[in-house]
């Protein structure tokens, strides 16, 4: 097979030496050092996720030392590169804000944000070949989220060398690199359905090799660094599936319908929430939209007239966390799906 060139991130440099969350990741903080000189900030607010919130306070007095602005760490959540710090900065008064751990969405940024990707400096070898025994087939769809994406060679090297045929996805939607996935973009693996056998996704945990299974309809094998072993997700897909059915059924059973609409500036779909609304009242629905930076169980149960939730926002919410909502929850996209499928055989529209 040709070798194919993938569009990779450059190798980072400096890495901040520390412990333990710091040792499993690299860092160029001279890189946002300098770009926060360049554009002469004077206050700066730095946002990470939980997972990396350990390098908090040493990235926080670096920073502070090597460029003499005043740095805010913001304790909110953040979920990925579409949870930008915006309204920290705002009400702040901040030039920039430094997001750690997630690569840039393309034409997201409005240019105050430096984004400073974490690379884990984990082995993938051992659940590498490990995830092989799983699974049948010769071609392999290659996929990483973004804490891993430079490790695709490596890998790719591995499986050539195995005997396996490699086929990586081209970045396209959300995605800035080849062969990466997000929770709500899995462009990279449908590009390559059509040649693979199996996909292996290098990530902590399940949840991104659940979504390329559940969207492609091949095995996925989730690639776990973190833990060093390898977990195959076909129960788990099932599962989702049974889930989603049943939700649908109980979306045409439901009498009040909340949308949820996020505040999150890359998760904020205004006019596809207003589209939902309409469907839904052209079934005879009864429906408020939601609005909400949280969109959690602990936030939205008490509005407990609703019999269903439609989420318009990361699609993780009704996937992960569904257990903590006393009402069903049901993704913006399968939602349109089933009600355009039946609008259509009804001649509605």
């Amino acid at each position: 097979m040709k070798e194919q060139s993938i569009k990779q991130p450059p190798p980072l440099e400096n890495p901040i030496n520390g412990r333990t969350s710091l040792q499993m990741y690299d860092l160029n903080v001279d890189e946002a050092v300098e770009e926060i000189r360049a554009r002469g900030a004077r206050r700066v607010v730095i946002q990470l996720p939980d997972g990396l919130k350990p390098l908090g306070f040493e990235l926080c007095r670096e920073i502070e030392a090597k460029t003499g602005v005043e740095v805010y760490l913001t304790s909110d959540p953040c979920y990925g590169a579409c949870d930008l710090a915006w309204e920290a900065m705002n009400l702040l008064q901040a030039e920039l804000t430094v997001h750690c751990g997630h690569a840039e969405i393309p034409h997201l940024n409005d240019g105050r944000t430096i984004y400073l990707e974490a690379r884990s400096n984990v082995s993938i070898e051992k659940p590498l070949k490990e995830a092989l025994k799983m699974v049948e087939g010769v071609r392999v769809g290659l996929l990483a989220t973004v804490q891993h994406i430079h490790l695709l060679e490596r890998a790719s090297r591995i499986l050539r060398k195995l005997g396996k045929e490699v086929y990586v996805g081209r970045a396209g939607g959300k995605l800035r690199y080849d062969g990466q996935v997000l929770g709500c973009d899995f462009t990279a693996a449908t590009s390559i359905s059509e040649k693979v056998d199996f996909y292996l996704v290098i990530a902590g945990g399940v949840f991104h090799a659940v979504g390329v299974e559940a969207s492609t309809g091949k095995p996925a094998i989730a690639v776990d660094p973190y833990l060093g072993r390898a977990v195959k997700v076909s129960d788990r897909v099932e599962k989702l599936m049974k889930i989603r059915m049943a939700t649908r059924g109980r979306m045409l059973e439901a009498k009040r319908i909340g949308v949820l609409v996020s505040l999150k500036p890359g998760q904020m779909r205004v006019g596809f929430a207003r589209k939902i609304k309409s469907m839904l009242e052209r079934e005879g629905k009864e429906c408020v939209l939601i609005a909400g930076r949280e969109l959690t169980g602990l936030n939205l149960n008490s509005f407990s007239e609703i019999d269903l939730f439609i989420n318009t926002a990361c699609p993780r919410i009704a996937w992960d966390d569904r257990e903590g909502f006393m009402k069903p929850i049901l993704n913006a996209e399968e939602a349109v799906s089933f009600l355009e499928s039946k609008q259509k055989r009804l001649g509605i529209g």
